[in-house]
């Protein structure tokens, strides 16, 4: 009799274990429930979303680890975890050429102590495209020699993932130096772009904004007219082939030198 209460106690304990929340806190901030769904938001192909879970449920157990349902996981995706003190991350990675959908995936909370105790929910992820946008503003300036000319770049990013781009240009590198950007999840983020206007005359050349996750791209045709001062006139036989007589080298070097002093 009282072995059969005991059991119906366990179990009545169990059965009230099993109804811990589930707190969510990124990319959304949500309190589910065992079974539940929730909408995780929109990401690009190539990209990684960051789950994130905290530890302390609304009850005795605290989870200690996260899994996902491999089956529901689509082909050539892949996950990871990892634990900080108070939370479970899971990393959800899309392939570079992901389809065009909403990816049902399920995630499964437990604790390693207690094996019976883990509850499973729901999360969606909308791949689409055209989350990122990018601009450059100011594309046609003038400077003089030696300056920097201060080009703009801004960039949304419509995506609950960050993303990486890589900004390069066909000038020179000496004049601008191709450098790698990351826009966090849901932001809005302005960069500045530098050239240096090493030598006097009209410089047409292009920005290229190309995605490190897909095959996404931008172009922005520019144009730098760079005005002459004395000096760079002087110092351009540092930095320039000569194009006058050859016989006249050692002086416009001479000249170029006096200029660097100067």
């Amino acid at each position: 009799m009282f072995k059969k209460l005991g059991v119906l106690v366990f179990l009545l304990l169990l059965a009230n274990s099993c109804f811990a929340a589930i707190f969510i806190v990124e990319p959304v901030d949500r309190k589910v429930q065992n079974g539940q769904s929730v909408a995780l938001g929109k990401m690009a192909r190539g990209e990684t979303v960051r789950l994130i879970v905290r530890k302390k449920s609304d009850s005795a157990v605290e989870w200690d680890s996260i899994s996902v349902e491999q089956e529901l996981l689509p082909k050539g995706w892949n996950f990871e975890s990892s634990e900080t003190d108070k939370t479970l991350i899971a990393l959800i990675s899309s392939p570079a050429d992901a389809e065009i959908s909403t990816q049902r995936i399920g995630f499964t909370v437990g604790n390693k102590s207690q094996p019976l105790f883990s509850e499973t929910f729901y999360g969606s992820i909308s791949v689409r495209e055209k989350l990122l946008t990018v601009t450059v503003e100011n594309l046609n300036q003038e400077a003089l020699v030696g300056q920097t000319a201060q080009f703009k770049l801004i960039a949304n990013n419509d995506s609950i993932a960050e993303h990486k781009l890589l900004v390069k240009s066909n000038l020179p590198s000496y004049w601008f130096e191709s450098r790698s950007i990351t826009i966090p999840a849901l932001s809005k983020e302005e960069v500045d772009l530098n050239v240096g206007a090493l030598a006097y005359g009209q410089r047409q050349f292009r920005f290229t904004v190309s995605s490190l996750q897909n095959d996404t791209s931008f172009q922005f045709p520019a144009s730098l007219s760079v005005k002459p001062t004395l000096r760079a006139k002087f110092f351009s036989g540092f930095i320039g082939l000569p194009f006058y007589s050859p016989s006249l080298f050692s002086q416009y070097l001479f000249l170029g030198f006096l200029a660097w002093l100067s």
